[in-house]
Parts: structure tokens; C-alpha cells; sequence
């Protein structure tokens, strides 16, 4: 028997070709989210906007295990990611567990230090294997929230 089809799987570019976003959810809240090519405001901006459809699919209520791959990142400005922080804001009620694997040098301090100064930044790891990654969030999306 093969696993259900995703409740959702798109893959997006930003007006400038410099950054694709594939994101695929499941029926459980369990998302896989890649960012591929050169990190920007705009692509940022596209990026949330794929999460945003993806996750207007499952209940408002219903919380989300979060896989983000950034080995395809080439940069990452500061501007970049400092653009995601309202919408991590926004959903963070909503945010069980938030993973990131593949981070190159740069992009990944720059992404610690502005983890760091989130309100619930104990939700968000950064990972050098996706396994690892994956089965802790097995582990989560088995056991309810607290």
C-alpha cells in the first residue's frame, strides 16, 4: 500500500528566479518545506506565502511539525530572514516543532541569532542530518502536546 498523497505540494520561484520554495504538508502536520538558490526579501516573501496556502489546509487549531531544507541555499541575508520573523510570530501558537537542516555557515548564524531572540525559540532546532531530524519529529507528532 503507498502512503497517502500530501494535503499539499508546491513548488514556487520569486519574480526574480533567484529563490524556489517547494512545500509539502501532510494530514498529520507534518511539513517539508526546501529553499533553493539565493536567500532575498522577496523570495522570503514567497516563501511565506507557500506556507501560508499550505497550512490554511489543515484546522487553525492543529499544530505543525516543520522540516526546513536549506542545504540548497546559496545566502541568506539578514534582511532575508529578519522578514520571516512576523509570520513566525504570527503562527508560532500553532508551531510544535521546528527543525532545520542543511544550513551552510553564514545563513546558519545568522539564523541562530535570530532564533534566539524568538519567545518560544525552544521549539526550533538546527540539525546536520535530516534523519536525526526526522525522528525526533516522529516522536513529537506521535506524542500530544503538552
Amino acid at each position: 500500500m503507498s502512503p497517502p498523497s500530501p494535503l499539499f505540494d508546491e513548488t514556487v520561484r520569486d519574480p526574480l528566479g533567484q529563490v524556489t520554495v517547494s512545500t509539502q504538508l501532510d494530514h498529520q502536520g507534518l511539513a517539508r518545506i526546501s529553499v533553493d538558490g539565493h536567500g532575498s526579501v522577496e523570495g522570503m516573501a514567497v516563501a511565506a506565502r507557500s506556507f501560508e496556502a499550505a497550512f490554511a489546509r489543515l484546522p487553525a487549531d492543529q499544530g505543525l511539525h516543520v522540516i526546513v531544507d536549506l542545504s540548497g541555499l546559496e545566502d541568506a541575508s539578514l534582511a532575508g530572514q529578519l522578514s520571516l520573523v512576523p509570520w513566525l510570530l504570527r503562527h508560532q501558537h500553532r508551531l510544535r516543532y521546528l527543525g532545520v537542516v542543511g544550513a551552510r555557515t553564514t545563513a546558519l548564524k545568522i539564523a541562530q541569532a535570530v532564533v534566539q531572540m524568538l519567545p518560544f525559540n525552544e521549539r526550533i532546532g538546527f540539525f546536520n542530518d535530516e534523519d536525526e531530524l526526522k525522528g525526533l519529529l516522529k516522536e513529537l507528532v506521535a506524542s500530544p502536546p503538552q
